[in-house]
Formats: C-alpha cells, sequence, structure tokens
C-alpha cells in the first residue's frame, strides 16, 4: 500500500502516489523519469528543465542534494546503505516526492 496525496503548491495541482515499485522505472509524470527502482549503485534521474534534487532517508532528512542543469543527472548511491529512500524533484513547475529502494 503506497501514501497518496493530492495538494498545491505554488499555483500548481499534483497527484503523488508513493508505492514503491520493486522492479519497475518510476515515471514521476510525463516529463520526470527516475531508474532503476530498485537501485544498485547509479540512479538516473531525467528532467526536461533545471530542477533541485533532494536524496532523503527514511526519517526525511536530506542526505545529499544536487542541483541540476542537465537534462539527464546520474547519481552515485553505492556508499548508502540498503533501505527505503524518498527522492524530492524540485522545478519551477512541480515538486514530486517518489520512494525508491536502495539494494
Amino acid at each position: 500500500m503506497g501514501n497518496k496525496w493530492f495538494g498545491t503548491m505554488g499555483g500548481v495541482s499534483e497527484f503523488c502516489d508513493n508505492t514503491i515499485n520493486s522492479i519497475e522505472n518510476i515515471q514521476l509524470n510525463n516529463n520526470i523519469l527516475v531508474y532503476p527502482n530498485p537501485v544498485l549503485n547509479n540512479l538516473t534521474i531525467e528532467v526536461p528543465q533545471k530542477a533541485v534534487i533532494e536524496i532523503l532517508n527514511i526519517e526525511g532528512q536530506i542526505i545529499k542534494t544536487i542541483n541540476d542543469s542537465e537534462k539527464k543527472t546520474t547519481i552515485d548511491l553505492k556508499n548508502l546503505s540498503n533501505g527505503i529512500y524518498m527522492i524530492n524533484i524540485k522545478t519551477d513547475n512541480e515538486f514530486v516526492t517518489k520512494k525508491f529502494i536502495k539494494e
């Protein structure tokens, strides 16, 4: 079971479903893609515009922040312990949060 919420931030309404997809890539919306899930070493994020990317532990503590202007970013996660993490992606137009598994 995943957590689902609907909210409005900065005039942009969005729906988020935090269901963990254990064997599928995560497509956050039509424009943002996060893969692979689960991840062993490198997590790839594809965003059509500059973004602030945050990796958080299950307690919500930010453990890594990337200010990115590239459309495709690879984040080295091999030093993270195995477990469930969250990723926040903030662009000028949207804010999305999703869970992923580090193996």
